[in-house]
């Protein structure tokens, strides 16, 4: 700013006769400074964050835990597991921060023979459709003007709307006055948490690994449940692969 100043002053004094040079006044600098100091604080005010729209579409597996399998491992899991498949569309406000809606249908499979309940004999698929609201929290700038890193760690939170419907055998000659059935459709509201790792793929598309898991709201998303004590909401989740296009 000082700079500017003496320029001006510069300018005034070529135009008077050199005697009759004399030093700014401290009014008029204090002018200058005052002006400079406006225009400066405009256009920073007038530069906004980089904001950017994505799309994405994804796929991965989904596995449950809950009253139906309440001690499955990963052996289960892999034997029960099912598939999901989803689209996302995201608004990044800040190059760390971005909320979006993601939307996403999956299904399960849960097998008595698979929890050592050979005699009881039921199976059930449930299938299930998520409507949530999601924030991430991206630990390194990504995005629009940062193409140098082309991997970032993000966190993953939301919630949202969940419908499901459990299949259930009609096999229930063998069903204990224990347990209750409930193999229509229904709905909760699921909470989530995860984690991923973002890859650039190009300058206007990324590429997500994550681990999700949801809360169900519900203790019903496994079509058996027991009659006595209060069994722990059911959980669902898995590995999802996301393909993301960045528009900017």
């Amino acid at each position: 700013m000082h700079f500017l100043v003496q320029i001006v002053y510069r300018r005034i004094a070529s135009k008077q006769n050199k005697s009759e040079i004399t030093p700014l006044s401290t009014h008029m600098r204090i002018f200058f400074l005052a002006v400079v100091s406006l225009l400066t604080a405009q256009i920073v005010v007038a530069q906004k964050p980089p904001k950017y729209t994505e799309f994405g579409i994804s796929a991965g597996n989904l596995v449950y835990t809950g009253s139906f399998s309440p001690n499955s491992g990963v052996g289960t899991w892999m034997q029960e597991q099912g598939g999901r498949f989803g689209v996302a569309l995201r608004r990044n406000f800040r190059p760390w921060f971005n909320l979006g809606v993601e939307t996403n249908y999956g299904w399960f499979n849960l097998d008595d023979v698979n929890h050592g309940r050979a005699q009881r004999d039921i199976q059930v698929r449930t299938s299930v459709l998520n409507v949530n609201a999601a924030a991430e929290f991206i630990f390194v700038r990504y995005g629009k003007f940062h193409y140098i890193n082309d991997f970032a760690p993000y966190l993953k939170i939301g919630t949202g709307a969940n419908f499901f419907n459990p299949n259930i055998s009609d096999n229930f000659a063998n069903l204990p006055s224990e347990v209750s059935v409930y193999p229509f459709s229904y709905s909760s509201m699921n909470v989530f948490m995860g984690f991923g790792f973002k890859f650039r793929t190009s300058y206007k598309t990324s590429l997500s690994v994550e681990v999700m898991m949801h809360n169900s709201g519900t203790n019903r998303m496994g079509g058996v449940v027991s009659n006595f004590g209060n069994a722990s909401n059911d959980r669902y989740g898995g590995i999802f692969l996301h393909f993301t296009r960045l528009f900017f």
